[in-house]
Order: C-alpha cells, then sequence, then structure tokens
C-alpha cells in the first residue's frame, strides 16, 4: 500500500463509519409514513421468487402492476433485504445507513479525487455530507431510499467518467450509461447526470465537446435518457387534480401489449394540495418555484425548522416573488464570478441548481417541497464546502478555516440528533409536523390517519374535525373522514359526508365510491351497486369499485370463490379484497380467489402476506 493510498483509505472507513455510527440508534425506529403502504403492506417485496420478475429486462419494456414499479431497481433491493433475513424492518433501515456511509465515502473520493481538494477540507466536507440535517428523511424513511440509491450510482457514473477521461479508454463508456440507468432506474432525479457531466467538461476541466470519445459517451447518455422517459411515463405515479397528465399525452407510444389490463390512472387517496392553483398557471408556478428554490438553498446552508411535509405558499404577484429572483440572481451571479477564481466552487453552485430540476414542477409532482429532494444537490453543497475550505486555508490559514468547518459540522450534528427522535414512528413524525404547520388542514389529516392507525379513535376523529374547520365544505377532507366513520361501521354518518362532498364535486369517481361503501355498509346493496358501478364510468382505472362489485357479485350468486384477470393489478386487488374482509364486507383473498398460482407474480401477494390489522387508511378515496 502506497503513503498516498494509505491515508485516502484510512479517510474513507473513518467517513463511512462515522455515517454509519449517526444513524445506528434510528435502526429501532417503527415504519413512518409512506412506509406503512409502500414497505409494511407491499406484499410483493416479501416474496423473494418475485426478484426474477423486477430483474427481468422485458420489464423495462412492459408494464409491471406493482407498487413503485417505476423504481425497480428500489423494488429489487428490498426484495433482497427481505430474503438476507428475517423480514424485520430492522433490516431495511440497516440498507439505508449503509447506502448514506457509502454515499459519503463517495463524496470524499470525489472531491479529493477528482477536484484535487486537500485531503483535510475533503474530509470535513464528506462529514458535512454524512451529517447535514437533510439527509435524515431519506435515510429514516425506507420508501425514499430510492434517493440513495440514485445517488449512489449517480456518483459511480461520475467516477466513472472522469477515469475515462483520464486514461482515455473507451470502454468506461459502458460503466457509465450503465450506472446512470441505474441511478434513474432507482429514482427520476438521476436524468440530470448528462447536463452535469456537460457542465463540468466545459468548466471544470475546459475541455472540448466536440471530442470524439466524449460524443458518443454523451450520445449514449442522450440515448439513454429519451429511452427512461419513454419507460417512465405509463407507470403512474399520483394523481394530481388540475395537473397536466404528462403519462396520458404519450400513451399512443406505448403497444397494448406492453400494458397490463385496467392500468391505475396513478396513485390517489391524497387531497388536493392547497397549491393546486398553481398546475394549471405558469406563472404562478414559476414564481411559487422560485420561492421554494430560494427555501432551498437557504435550508442548505442553515438546516432550521425543517418538516417531514411542508406547506409552501403561493406567490401570485411578482413584488412578493422579488426577494427570491434577487436571492437566486446572487448565488448565480457569485458562480459566474468564480469561474475566475475557483472553478470547482463555481461548478459546485451549477451541480447544485441542475440536480434540483426535476423538482422545479415542470413535469407536475404531488410535493412541490421536500427535503428528500435535496439529497443530490446535498452532494454538490459538499463539493462547494471543500472548495470554501480550501479558499479559507488560503487566505485565513488552515487553524481558522478547519475551526470554522468543524463548528459548522457540530452545528449540523447538534440540529441532526435534535430531530432523530420525529422518525421514531408516525405519531412522533405527524405531531412534529403539525407543531410547525398549525394552521395547515394537510397536517390535521395526517395526524388524524396516524392517531387512527394506531386506534386512537377519538384523537382521529377530533383532528379530522379540526381539518374541516380549517378548510370548510372541502370535498376531499369530507371524503376521508367519511371513509374511517364506514371502516368503524357509523355507515349513516359516512353517508352524509360522501353525499356533501357529492355535492361539492359533483361527477368525482372517489366520492361516488365512498358513497357506494357507505350505502354498502348500511345494508343498501342495490344503491351501493349503482354508485360503483357510476365511479367505474367515470374512472374506469378505480380497479377499487371494480373489486367492490365483484364481490357483490359472488356473494349475490352464492359463489365460493372470484376470478382475476392476470397482470391487472392483482397485488393492489388483493390488498383491497382483504380491506374489505377486515371491515366485515367480504370474506377475503384467500377464500375468494383462485388459479393465481397461473399469473406468476401474483401468487406471491396471497403468500407471506402479513395482515396484522391493516388499516384503512391505505385505500384510494
Amino acid at each position: 500500500m502506497g503513503k498516498k493510498t494509505k491515508p485516502l483509505l484510512f479517510a474513507v472507513a473513518a467517513i463511512f463509519l462515522f455515517t454509519a455510527f449517526l444513524y445506528w440508534n434510528s435502526l429501532a425506529n417503527r415504519p413512518v409514513w409512506d412506509d406503512n403502504v409502500f414497505i409494511k403492506h407491499n406484499t410483493f417485496i416479501r416474496d423473494c421468487s418475485n426478484l426474477r420478475y423486477t430483474l427481468n429486462p422485458v420489464y423495462l419494456l412492459k408494464v409491471l402492476p406493482v407498487p413503485m414499479s417505476a423504481r425497480p431497481v428500489v423494488n429489487a433491493s428490498l426484495i433482497l433485504d427481505n430474503c438476507a433475513g428475517p423480514a424485520d424492518i430492522w433490516n431495511l433501515r440497516f440498507t439505508n445507513v449503509i447506502l448514506h456511509a457509502s454515499n459519503a465515502a463517495l463524496v470524499f473520493v470525489l472531491c479529493a479525487g477528482i477536484f484535487g481538494i486537500t485531503l483535510p477540507s475533503a474530509f470535513l466536507a464528506a462529514l458535512l455530507f454524512a451529517a447535514h440535517p437533510l439527509a435524515a428523511e431519506p435515510v429514516n424513511i425506507i420508501t425514499f431510499r430510492s434517493h440513495l440509491l440514485c445517488l449512489f450510482f449517480y456518483l459511480l457514473a461520475f467516477l466513472s467518467a472522469e477515469l475515462g477521461e483520464k486514461t482515455g479508454k473507451k470502454y468506461y463508456s459502458l460503466p457509465v450509461v450503465c450506472f446512470f440507468l441505474l441511478s434513474m432506474l432507482s429514482n427520476e432525479m438521476g436524468a440530470t447526470f448528462p447536463l452535469v457531466l456537460l457542465v463540468y467538461r466545459r468548466l471544470a476541466r475546459d475541455g472540448s465537446m466536440f471530442e470524439k470519445r466524449f460524443l458518443i459517451e454523451f450520445s449514449l447518455l442522450i440515448c439513454a435518457a429519451v429511452f427512461y422517459l419513454w419507460f417512465r411515463f405509463p407507470r403512474a405515479g399520483y394523481i394530481i387534480p388540475g395537473a397536466w397528465k404528462a403519462g396520458k399525452a404519450f400513451m399512443g407510444l406505448y403497444p397494448d401489449s406492453l400494458l397490463p389490463r385496467n392500468i391505475p390512472a396513478g396513485i390517489g387517496g391524497a387531497p388536493a394540495p392547497p397549491w393546486r392553483e398553481i398546475y394549471s398557471d405558469w406563472k404562478l408556478n414559476l414564481l411559487t418555484m422560485m420561492d421554494i428554490w430560494r427555501q432551498y438553498i437557504n435550508t442548505m446552508i442553515a438546516p432550521f425548522n425543517l418538516s417531514g411535509d411542508y406547506t409552501p405558499r403561493v406567490i401570485k404577484s411578482f413584488s412578493r416573488a422579488l426577494p427570491s429572483v434577487i436571492e437566486l440572481s446572487a448565488f448565480l451571479a457569485a458562480a459566474l464570478l468564480l469561474l475566475k477564481k475557483n472553478r470547482t466552487a463555481a461548478f459546485a453552485v451549477f451541480f447544485i441548481f441542475i440536480a434540483l430540476l426535476p423538482a422545479a414542477n415542470l413535469i407536475p409532482i404531488a410535493n412541490i417541497k421536500a427535503d428528500r429532494y435535496l439529497y443530490i444537490p446535498l452532494a454538490g453543497y459538499a463539493l462547494l464546502a471543500g472548495a470554501a475550505l480550501d479558499m479559507g486555508r488560503k487566505t485565513l490559514g488552515r487553524g481558522v478555516a478547519a475551526a470554522g468547518g468543524i463548528c459548522y459540522l457540530l452545528l449540523l450534528l447538534f440540529l441532526l440528533f435534535e430531530r432523530a427522535p420525529v422518525f421514531m414512528d408516525d405519531k412522533a413524525f405527524f405531531s412534529a409536523i403539525l407543531t410547525s404547520s398549525r394552521s395547515s388542514p394537510r397536517a390535521e389529516l395526517n395526524m388524524a390517519a396516524a392517531l387512527f392507525s394506531s386506534g386512537d379513535i377519538r384523537g382521529m376523529e377530533a383532528h379530522m374535525r379540526k381539518a374541516l374547520e380549517l378548510a370548510p365544505g372541502d370535498p376531499d377532507m369530507q371524503l376521508r373522514l367519511a371513509f374511517f366513520y364506514i371502516t368503524l361501521n357509523r355507515g349513516p354518518e359516512g353517508l352524509k359526508l360522501a353525499e356533501a362532498a357529492l355535492r361539492s364535486s359533483p361527477g368525482k369517481a372517489g366520492a361516488i365510491y365512498v358513497r357506494g361503501l357507505a350505502f354498502w355498509r348500511n345494508g343498501e346493496k342495490e344503491n351501493a351497486v349503482k354508485d360503483f358501478n357510476a365511479a367505474l364510468k367515470a374512472e374506469p382505472s378505480l380497479f377499487e369499485a371494480w373489486t367492490a362489485l365483484e364481490v357483490l357479485k359472488v356473494r349475490k350468486n352464492g359463489a365460493a370463490t372470484l376470478n382475476l384477470p392476470s397482470g391487472a393489478g392483482i397485488c393492489d386487488i388483493i390488498g383491497v379484497l382483504d380491506f374489505y374482509a377486515w371491515a366485515g364486507l367480504g370474506p377475503g383473498a384467500d377464500r375468494m380467489l383462485r388459479g393465481l398460482e397461473k399469473t406468476g407474480f401474483s401468487a406471491g401477494c396471497l403468500r407471506d402476506r402479513n395482515w396484522q390489522g391493516r388499516k384503512r387508511t391505505t385505500q384510494r378515496v
């Protein structure tokens, strides 16, 4: 081992162990937020045999009708976790911690090995990345592993590209493209890599854009990005009322043979967000997103008052957006000025902005502000910190620069440990959100769902009533409370709220479906059938209504079992059947389904199912 290699390896090991230590206590935390739906009650990832479907390249063309099908790398990692040991949440959290520690080590390699930042500055920059409180959300919430995997492959692609550039070996383009694809198949935030690489080559290396090897590599990256867009659009995201449906606009590019029957339109269940008007007005979207980006920059520098769920204000005038315009312009101007003094720092600023582009709401996203969106930009921020520390060493002296960096690290550690209890369980998580968003009906709704899941019915009802007070007449809030009442065998109250929601939103499929459930609960099966048929007519992909009709048909005819079409999102349908059984409305999937072994991966949805009193909040309304 050479004299230069040994310190590098020791630094990598120290960064890895330090990062793992920071999150070691989080391994005992319970499932939080989306983990209850996409992890705890996701039957697909608990069956090891499903790995052959997740890794089958055929499903890069055909749509696999399972949760998170747009992120096959994440699904594969979750299945491997469950197969590697006991089906325990600990295994899954452990992998998240290891991934974050690996990313911190890669950030160090990026700083020291690629950009030539001195070892002390690169080491401190990597520790800043590891300890930054903004990373707590993707590390602690298993579903957001997608961001950890995305950055892991993103950085590997970058390092491979640099190795190819330094050695001149053409075959390095293959791992670059492969890592880029894996990054995007983990999370769509990875799609920015070609642009980052282009800016790096122009700014940091001052290389030609027309060199043959680079042109071939860049062309392959663009082809991979185009393929990913084609892959991504039909794999449903969230249903956003009033938003442009990007996937629907391109459905003509997909032959019917590649799509499952009754492909869901998207994930529903969330009420229309308070910022819904920005989806139909590009000016409001631009002004609001500039304000959010300003907050992102400030939060990276000073991560105070973080939250698991934000309610951003809608900016409706240029005068209110002016502070954001000034601050963002100043930040970019600083990057341009740095081009002459420190190209690494300038590139880091551009890296941050480019990496944030998928979160700019250019293609509509359900949550327009979230800490997890900053995980990849944090790597750019760490690079900027490393460059700043090196500049400080030259101008202020090594001691002063090191002292400043260490003080900043201690501040981040304090904020990280202060935030750690928030991720212990749903109640702690949503209580913290509610504390920072007292006037948010969305926060009240989330708290109500958490209390409902824990069996605190009185608490749930109090927070739902508070949500309705904050958003009087909101049909989404009315439907949520109606749904809770129906599952609690309080059908008349549920029916009253469902009808009120329908008066506000006539013809809304979810409202018709919930009213049908209320009729079913009250024993009015003919009215229930009418509503379920009407809901299907309004939204043909509403598989909950289809399943309800099949259950009622089977019970009416006295049949013992129910046949379902293969490839129709069967895992979701099985979950709905089990929910109906749990709520006392049907006999359950075990008694009603037959022949599912012939449908491949769907067989795993019946095996090793761990219902454990699955809560009704996973239903779409």
